[in-house]
């Protein structure tokens, strides 16, 4: 494999670039942030705060099984190197 890559840099070089540049055109022109984002950080900050794996109701956090908490998880993760 590492033979191919050497006599086609050229090829991964452009198909890296192309794929990169793909990327940034999505990230630049489609840069939307949704209710779901919003729900999912709403439940990610509550975890942090008090512990519970839930979402805001009328002032008080009330436990949910509305998703796998993997992804709240890892905004969880990213919010608390946030504040730390």
């Amino acid at each position: 494999m590492l033979e191919l890559v050497r006599k086609q840099a050229r090829f991964f070089l452009a198909a890296t670039l192309a794929g990169l540049a793909l990327r940034l055109f999505f990230v630049l022109h489609f840069t939307a942030v949704v209710d779901d984002s919003r729900l999912y950080a709403d439940i990610a900050e509550n975890w942090l705060q008090h512990g519970v794996y839930g979402i805001t109701d009328s002032g008080q956090v009330m436990p949910t099984r509305l998703s796998s908490p993997r992804f709240s998880l890892s905004l969880a993760g990213v919010i608390s190197e946030q504040f730390s």
